[in-house]
């Protein structure tokens, strides 16, 4: 039931509030503002804010199956918070595969996944509305695997990217020496941990020093 024809979630669980009285029937995004279209196929989709608003948190998560293709497409619409939007999961660990997220437009738009590397795990779709206010919500819809990459579509980054760090941990003459500046310019350790801990934010004065405020624990 990944494209919500039976009229209900059969076949998905569903936490929070976000989603209750889902899945939504017909163009309601239409009926209330005229310069948009929710762009579902069907009958019935997936939409937070037709029924409680932006307000309402909660996930949606399908029941298991197989990725038997290397591609799979979905329509996604709504908001584009970090804590929004539809993820494709490994089953047997939560791994995110992918993270597809609207762009503050009602009209869902198909975005693609390549699943090449889990062909033939057990995966499972998430979808996520853990935000509130402004476009504080997500339109799913029609999900599909395919043979072969579809054209024109907007693929999915297939995995989280990592923030990376290089030079991480380097005490204080080291960090130095990896430093790259403009010619003529050059770098002075002033100060290094433990002197200075947890520097949030910087700034000089009139006199030529530098002023650094630390955070020692969440204000």
């Amino acid at each position: 039931n990944v494209d919500f024809e039976t009229g209900d979630l059969t076949g998905w669980v569903a936490e929070g509030e976000a989603f209750a009285e889902q899945p939504i029937q017909g163009d309601t995004v239409h009926r209330r503002r005229a310069d948009m279209h929710s762009g579902h196929q069907g009958d019935f989709w997936i939409g937070t804010f037709e029924v409680g608003g932006d307000p309402p948190h909660g996930t949606l998560t399908s029941a298991p199956f197989v990725a038997t293709h290397p591609y799979a497409s979905f329509l996604i619409g709504g908001g584009n918070h970090q804590n929004l939007g539809v993820q494709i999961i490994r089953f047997s660990d939560g791994k995110v595969i992918a993270h597809a997220r609207g762009q503050n437009h009602e009209q869902m738009e198909p975005v693609l996944v390549d699943l090449t590397a889990y062909q033939g795990e057990t995966i499972a779709i998430r979808v996520l509305d853990q935000a509130s206010g402004g476009w504080g919500h997500v339109n799913f819809d029609a999900f599909r695997f395919h043979d072969d990459k579809p054209a024109n579509y907007h693929e999915v980054e297939s995995e989280l990217p990592a923030d990376s760090y290089p030079y991480a941990n380097l005490p204080g003459e080291e960090a130095v020496a990896v430093m790259e500046t403009p010619d003529r310019f050059r770098v002075l350790l002033a100060a290094e941990e433990p002197d200075v801990k947890q520097p949030i934010a910087m700034a000089l004065d009139d006199r030529g020093r530098l002023w650094v405020a630390e955070a020692y624990e969440y204000p």
